[in-house]
């Protein structure tokens, strides 16, 4: 079995016959080895026979079902004028062999401004979709995120949006006008959909995967993918080094290698490592994005937050992280360009303003009023402030 890994991404790119890996015989094995690289889909399409029927049968309506109700919001998109792109899931669609599906577990896409959201939270609130999580915003308030999810008889269906910008890093960015003015159609289940040019969808994979310390075969095989087709490679090579990301696409190529040569290990980090690969990630690519005359205290802050975010995430000391809210204030993060938490005060729609008291921050916008935070944890006696303010002005 230890040549496993090299088997899965050479079924998967073709390069292997499929009878080689019919000599594989524990389903179970390869079924968890495939759910963990997000190879599966790639495995029901090419060797369904590896699934019982009533497996198969489940993971193919499930995938249908799922992209059903997203392209159902597609074309809703569509209808309404919303400026958008779908990102990875469905735009690798275009670059993978006809026979071979691409695993994708949710939905990516980018919104190109603030603007577009609103419309978008507003169709999928319609269509049964909650707010999941904590929505933010960042860089000046110019870009963020949201997820949304919408469960049916226990199908979860999660898409998760970017505005504004694609998020290269904790604090940077990528905003660029071309995205939009060079993006593409095709066509998936008779609905068209809208992907970014070839070469920004290798721009994109390159900074997805080269700066995520978890590596999963199926990244591997996008990038072979997306590489086989005929893109602009002196555009994408100006714009990775303009954008510092020349050693996340080295990774991406080393993946290759190692697959290759059969020694592909999947690293598994403690907290200590995990905060160790991002400092580590940030040395060549975010600290040379700060060019103010604050730049110590913007990268201290900067580190300060990530560690107390990573601690947050991992459940730990949280009964004392509340009281770093006062040395991480919002406010402050905001005009860094970091990202700051909004939390659900409620859902009356106000314009796009801000308002502060002492260190509390809530934002009034056209899908409810938010009050601002750095690590989503709060004292009782801030929120009662923050609603105060939020039913001030109602």
């Amino acid at each position: 079995m230890g040549d496993l890994n090299k088997k899965l991404f050479f079924l998967c790119t073709g390069r292997i016959d499929a009878k080689e890996f019919e000599k594989l015989e524990d389903k179970a094995f390869i079924y968890k080895n495939a759910l963990e690289h997000r190879l599966l889909d790639s495995l029901l399409s090419l060797k369904p026979m590896f699934f019982d029927n009533d497996t198969l049968t489940s993971l193919k309506s499930e995938k249908a079902n799922k992209r059903r109700s997203f392209l159902d919001i597609m074309n809703s998109f569509n209808q309404a004028n919303i400026n958008y792109v779908c990102l990875k899931g469905l735009a690798m669609k275009k670059y993978y062999p006809s026979h071979l599906e691409r695993q994708s577990n949710d939905y990516d896409l980018l919104l190109k401004d603030f603007k577009d959201f609103w419309k978008a939270h507003d169709i999928l609130l319609e269509k049964g979709y909650s707010l999941e999580n904590y929505p933010y915003v960042a860089n000046q308030k110019k870009c963020g995120g949201a997820l949304y999810r919408k469960i049916t008889d226990g199908l979860t269906v999660d898409i998760e949006i970017n505005i504004g910008g694609f998020p290269l890093s904790e604090c940077t960015w990528l905003v660029e006008p071309l995205i939009w003015s060079t993006k593409q159609i095709i066509v998936v289940d008779d609905e068209p959909i809208y992907i970014p040019s070839d070469e920004f969808n290798m721009i994109i994979l390159i900074a997805e995967v080269g700066t995520n310390g978890k590596k999963r075969i199926r990244d591997a095989v996008d990038f072979y993918y997306v590489s086989q087709c005929e893109y602009d490679t002196q555009f994408v090579d100006t714009y990775l080094k303009k954008l510092k990301l020349k050693k996340a696409e080295k990774v991406l190529l080393n993946m290759l290698f190692q697959l290759e040569q059969n020694a592909f290990k999947n690293s598994k980090r403690g907290l200590i490592n995990e905060l160790y690969y991002r400092f580590r990630t940030d040395l060549y690519h975010i600290i040379p994005t700060y060019r103010s005359n604050h730049v110590i205290s913007r990268i201290v802050n900067h580190y300060v937050r990530l560690v107390l975010i990573t601690l947050v995430e991992k459940d730990i000391l949280l009964s004392q992280l509340i009281y770093f809210n006062k040395f991480v204030s919002p406010s402050l993060y905001l005009r860094l360009g970091l990202p700051v938490y909004l939390i659900q005060l409620d859902m009356n729609k106000h314009a796009f303003h801000w308002q502060t008291k002492g260190t509390i921050l809530i934002v009034k916008t056209p899908i409810g009023t938010f009050m601002a935070s750095s690590l989503c944890l709060n004292r009782e006696e801030d929120f009662e402030i923050a609603h105060n303010m939020a039913n001030a002005n109602s």
